[in-house]
């Protein structure tokens, strides 16, 4: 049955390659010539008219949407409550969020953690370490640098690990809710 389909497939693919080229008849001449040409011309047409039906479907309102630390970090310090677990926090929120900081970084683990799911820990300049978990993406491998402001993980549902050591101390639950506070204002 294979062979059959192959067979068959082989023969529409000669009919339609060699139907592409048809022989005219000029007298005792014959001049091959190939019948589905198109020309520069009938190419412009085509990305006209190709550019007309895009502009239909375009929105002359649009709407700007900023993306910025100042919006997620407002968001991230507005939590419902935080909880100790493990080493760290889980903090609950209401809504997603896409999670940055306000500082360049280092990432130094991304990963899958048995008890915090998908992880990532990174490094600020200010001897500052955060790790964050339950998220649902991660957008950079291990030992890539990130920009203030930059794109680093999401979280769809409603709880976050977060664990924050400043000078090799991890801070206690209030230190964690000032510092996430204090995002705020950087």
């Amino acid at each position: 049955m294979q062979f059959r389909k192959l067979q068959v497939a082989l023969i529409l693919i000669v009919a339609f390659i060699g139907s592409s080229y048809l022989e005219e008849r000029d007298g005792d001449n014959s001049i091959a010539r190939k019948v589905w040409n198109f020309s520069p011309t009938f190419q412009t047409n085509l990305l006209q008219a190709q550019s007309k039906v895009v502009g239909m479907f375009e929105e002359e309102n649009e709407i700007p949407v900023t993306a910025s630390w100042q919006e997620n970090a407002s968001r991230m310090s507005q939590f419902k409550t935080i909880q100790s677990f493990l080493d760290g926090y889980v903090i609950t929120y209401d809504s997603t969020l896409s999670l940055s900081f306000p500082q360049d970084g280092l990432i130094t683990y991304t990963g899958q953690n048995k008890n915090t799911g998908k992880t990532i820990s990174i490094e600020f300049a200010d001897d500052t370490s955060v790790t964050i978990g339950l998220l649902d993406h991660f957008e950079h491998l291990p030992y890539s640098a990130v920009s203030a402001g930059e794109y680093i993980a999401s979280l769809n549902g409603e709880n976050l690990y977060i664990q924050v050591q400043k000078d090799g101390k991890v801070l206690s639950k209030e230190e964690t809710a000032q510092w996430l506070i204090a995002q705020d204002g950087r």
